[in-house]
């Protein structure tokens, strides 16, 4: 081995020993307790083999909370691109008086989840809320949406932020010459703007939808996981059976399942989304009026 190599060792094995100790290690500890039947309260801990995940998918409110994650997750990151992407639009018009707006706007990204949840608690209380004969948070038939409202108030800013950092680094001629061709926004920001963000939307959508898989600081404050295990999604079953009723090793086995529906989510999505983000324009310097009169002639 040569005096370069030994450098670029010397250099990449500091790095290398933080993942390991960091990633790899808690990583691999962590599958190993989900094979076993180790209790905080209980020395010992033997190995089961696959009864954890056996059981696991065999208890309904496990099953339940995988399908309430999902639709939380899916819900709420569809919501919030929809109004951050709408909201960007709107806010990149230059009127008197925007940048405060935007300011303003973009305040809930930089509130912790926590004090977000604190914050809807109050805003959605029965009793003293904003809409006291609403029992938003005590009715398992409304805590879900109450949660994905909370969610996003607190995220669609982020989506806000990124579309209109995009859409100020289109030309502003391109947007003026549309606007000779056509008068509608929707088919300027669909032709003209949609292909400049459509990137920077697939990689906010993946960010966002990964966080909500793995919610648990907002269910637990707003509403630990009731009434009735209403809003109780996976990262605060991972909670309640680790730290409240101590089995560490089943508690593993549901924190590993959570890890795998992540990583497939973001497989997929990058394979399935990503191709479909790519053909929705298939050259983003298509003029806007041949566009349109290829939609005439349909």
């Amino acid at each position: 081995m040569n005096k370069s190599n030994q450098n670029g060792i010397s250099f990449i094995l500091p790095a290398v020993a933080w993942v390991a100790a960091l990633t790899i290690f808690p990583l691999a500890y962590l599958v190993y307790l989900s094979f076993t039947d180790y209790r905080a309260i209980r020395p010992g801990q033997g190995f089961i083999g696959l009864e954890n995940y056996q059981q696991l998918f065999m208890d309904r409110s496990i099953v339940e909370a995988l399908l309430r994650t999902l639709f939380f997750a899916i819900s709420s990151t569809a919501i919030t691109l929809l109004l951050g992407t709408i909201t960007a639009w709107i806010f990149s018009y230059d009127l008197p008086g925007i940048r405060f707006l935007r300011s303003v706007f973009a305040a809930p990204l930089f509130t912790m989840s926590v004090a977000a949840a604190t914050i809807g608690r109050f805003l959605l209380a029965s009793n003293f809320g904003l809409f006291p004969e609403i029992p938003f948070l005590n009715d398992p038939a409304l805590a879900g949406y109450a949660l994905i409202a909370v969610d996003v108030w607190q995220w669609t800013p982020l989506v806000f932020v990124v579309v209109l950092n995009a859409l100020r680094h289109i030309p502003g001629a391109e947007i003026d010459n549309a606007r000779l061709d056509t008068k509608s926004d929707l088919t300027i920001f669909s032709v003209v703007a949609f292909p400049r963000v459509r990137r920077a939307l697939l990689l906010v959508a993946l960010l966002r939808l990964i966080e909500s898989l793995q919610m648990f600081d907002l269910p637990y404050t707003l509403t630990n996981g009731g009434p009735l295990n209403s809003t109780t999604t996976l990262g605060l079953a991972v909670f309640k059976y680790t730290f409240q009723f101590f089995d560490i090793g089943y508690g593993s086995a549901v924190a590993v399942i959570l890890l795998i529906l992540v990583a497939i989510i973001s497989f997929v999505f990058f394979r399935v989304m990503g191709q479909r983000f790519k053909t929705v324009v298939a050259n983003p310097r298509t003029s806007l009026k041949s566009y349109l009169e290829a939609l005439r002639s349909q």
